[in-house]
């Protein structure tokens, strides 16, 4: 059945990422060891592979494809590469050309891959059915930390040392849009028209074709790890080191709601295609599902759903305590 608030699924290592798939009937699971993609949502295992490195990154490509980025080359046995396209027949293909360990991995459009290497000053692409070796996406200046796409892989965001930084498919022109240190997890909407942000003392929405903030707010904690949008645009999700998640309401910056659960950071969150679920994945070796489509609820209409389902008079709670 459909899971609710804090459903969790044990795992034998760390998550590292989640990711829904585009028709939203899949979930894809990167963790120390190996990964995995479950059937949404009932969680059913359809398949599994075990590494001998850490999975760093997973991202749906067109024609329900999977890319992998591995740490470090030879974590599957018989491949050097470190970025991994895995077919809907269970095949795994290595990209040529990807030796060096992989931190992030996007599809651009339904045919090419850019990435994040460790050590490199800018992100890489390359064509999956290419031969030759991958190309630099020229950067003027810093170095990058989180790369995120939109659905259809048209536009690509970024963070590094300096601000937010936007590439599109059409242009292939990488241009700074926001300039601010210390950001790193970037999610961005569907359109590719905001991007959501975080630092170690602020969460930020940006507006991507204006180069403007729509609002900021603060926050107290390390950088957090990880940012999503939903889908339907409503709701921004950041976590955090200390295994907690926020809910920020896109259009205003308001906190919404605080989830806690996990016992280490969490590492990796994903709203469902629906937008009624967030999924969290933590170094603590387990994935939670929460029901977020309460937020949205009418609260007399919720108030009274609770009254009817446990016989509860929640205002005579409420005066008894």
């Amino acid at each position: 059945g459909t899971p609710g608030a804090g459903h969790r699924w044990d795992l034998s290592t760390g998550v590292t990422d989640v990711e829904f798939s585009p028709d939203g009937t899949r979930v894809a699971i990167a963790r120390g060891g190996g990964w995995s993609v479950r059937a949404w949502p009932s969680g059913e295992l359809l398949s599994e592979q075990t590494t001998s490195c850490v999975v760093k990154d997973v991202d749906w490509v067109t024609g329900d494809r999977l890319a992998i980025a591995l740490a470090v080359p030879h974590c599957v046995p018989g491949i050097i590469a470190t970025l991994l396209v895995q077919h809907p027949d269970g095949s795994v293909i290595p990209v040529p050309g990807s030796r060096s360990g992989a931190r992030r991995v996007v599809a651009l459009g339904a045919h090419e891959l850019v990435w994040l290497e460790y050590g490199a000053s800018g992100p890489m692409s390359k064509r999956m059915e290419g031969t030759g070796p991958p190309s630099p996406v020229t950067q003027p200046d810093g170095a990058p930390h989180h790369i995120e796409n939109t659905p259809n892989g048209g536009v690509l965001v970024w963070t590094d040392t300096t601000g937010v930084w936007t590439f599109r498919q059409g242009d292939r022109q990488p241009r700074r849009v926001w300039e601010a240190p210390g950001l790193v997890p970037v999610a961005v909407d569907r359109r590719g028209t905001l991007a959501l942000t975080a630092s170690g003392t602020e969460v930020m929405v940006v507006d991507l074709a204006t180069g403007t903030l729509r609002w900021s707010t603060p926050q107290l904690d390390e950088a957090p790890p990880d940012a999503a949008v939903s889908p339907d645009g409503r709701w921004g999700a950041v976590s955090s080191r200390d295994g907690t998640a926020r809910i920020y309401h896109m259009k205003t910056g308001e906190l919404r709601a605080t989830l806690r659960g996990h016992t280490e950071q969490i590492a990796a969150i994903a709203f469902s295609a629906d937008s009624h679920y967030l999924m969290t994945g933590s170094w603590d070796d387990s994935v939670r599902v929460w029901d977020v489509g309460v937020l949205a609820a009418d609260p007399i209409a919720l108030k009274q759903e609770l009254t009817d389902a446990w016989n509860l008079d929640l205002e005579r709670l409420l005066q008894l305590r």
